[in-house]
């Protein structure tokens, strides 16, 4: 059991066979997220209340690692890696225990980081093949993918935080294209039920009241999390449009 999550790797066979591990392992994970969050997003199933369709993202990240890895790409295996442990420290961060699953996935990702640079270290010493376009391609191509699917799940994992977020932020300022004004033509202002709650203490909360009394709301903000605001605390309000 031990040799399957932590493999003894002397030959490229070893390091192969440790690279397919993780390979599963990234597959495994692709599946496991799209199918949560498909029961999550049709209600029939509540685990995580922040959790919405953006992590489907996810599911397509793992998907492109677990191709990486199989092709035996470094980077795709270190990427792998970090973005798992990355996802698994968000995890304990929301209060959810840890589980064996992500701690043996967690190994199964070293194992096949492990696995391909000791694949391409055995390669570099037995043969040196010559100059191939197609393969140099490959291998600039394929890091700057993997790359740039990381940075879409860091992405992902800030945005699932809501206003308490760990990982920075990244806007894209969608709002100026997206304003009929932009393009020369007005368009009436519709409201949209989010309502901008300025407290005393210097936070910021914006969502949709869906309860209110005469000492506090109710608000909903990103993700489906409830905030109650007190509305002694609160400086000022506004509804955004």
């Amino acid at each position: 059991m031990l040799d399957w999550v932590w493999p003894n790797i002397q030959t490229q066979y070893d390091a192969r066979r440790a690279a397919i591990r993780g390979a599963w392992a990234a597959f495994l994970v692709s599946f496991c997220t799209a199918l949560i969050t498909y029961l999550h997003v049709t209600g029939k199933l509540k685990i995580l209340p922040q959790l919405n369709a953006s992590a489907y993202i996810d599911a397509v990240l793992f998907l492109v690692i677990g191709i990486g890895i199989s092709k035996m790409s470094r980077i795709a295996a270190l990427a792998g890696f970090v973005l798992y442990v990355i996802e698994q420290y968000y995890m304990f961060q929301t209060r959810h225990k840890p589980a064996w699953a992500g701690a043996v996935l967690v190994l199964l990702f070293a194992g096949a980081f492990r696995g391909t640079l000791k694949y391409h270290r055995l390669n570099k010493e037995n043969e040196k093949k010559p100059f191939s376009l197609s393969d140099w391609l490959r291998r600039s191509l394929l890091p700057l993918a993997v790359l740039i699917s990381v940075i879409a799940g860091l992405t992902v994992l800030s945005n699932l935080q809501g206003t308490r977020h760990r990982f920075p932020r990244i806007e894209i300022p969608l709002q100026k294209y997206l304003n009929p004004k932009f393009f020369g033509k007005a368009a009436p202002v519709e409201s949209t039920g989010i309502r901008v709650f300025y407290l005393k203490s210097g936070k910021t909360i914006q969502g949709r009241v869906i309860f209110e009394d005469k000492d506090y709301y109710t608000v909903e903000v990103f993700g489906g999390r409830h905030e109650i605001v007190v509305k002694e605390d609160i400086v000022q309000e506004a509804e955004r449009v």
